[in-house]
């Protein structure tokens, strides 16, 4: 009734992935989250948290499977749009600040070998 683009499905997508996160099918959660990106850059824009929210959780997902390339790109984007629209000091800013030096330190560890 409201459409896969109304935010209040947008929201529903995003739990939804977030379950199957919790419930360790990342393969499912990876595929919502990228659809749901998808859904709010186009309907919310890029600036909205909650794509912001999306964009973080679907790098941690990204970085959990190894795909080190595609998490550093998407943190690094995620990251330039908190601090433009959030602020520098903002607790999402951040946490996105943390994400993304673990896996600067994971890419090094793995480098170390």
């Amino acid at each position: 009734v409201l459409g896969e683009s109304h935010p209040k499905t947008l929201s529903t997508l995003h739990n939804l992935a977030s379950l199957y996160d919790y419930l360790g099918k990342q393969f499912e959660a990876k595929i919502m989250f990228e659809n749901c990106l998808s859904l709010q850059r186009e309907t919310l824009g890029d600036n909205h948290p909650e794509t912001l929210g999306t964009m973080n959780n679907l790098a941690v997902l990204y970085h959990k499977d190894g795909e080190l390339k595609k998490a550093a790109d998407l943190y690094e984007e995620c990251l330039k749009f908190q601090k433009a629209t959030l602020g520098e000091e903002h607790i999402d800013t951040l946490g996105t600040v943390q994400n993304l030096a673990l896996l600067y330190e994971n890419q090094n560890a793995l480098n170390e070998v």
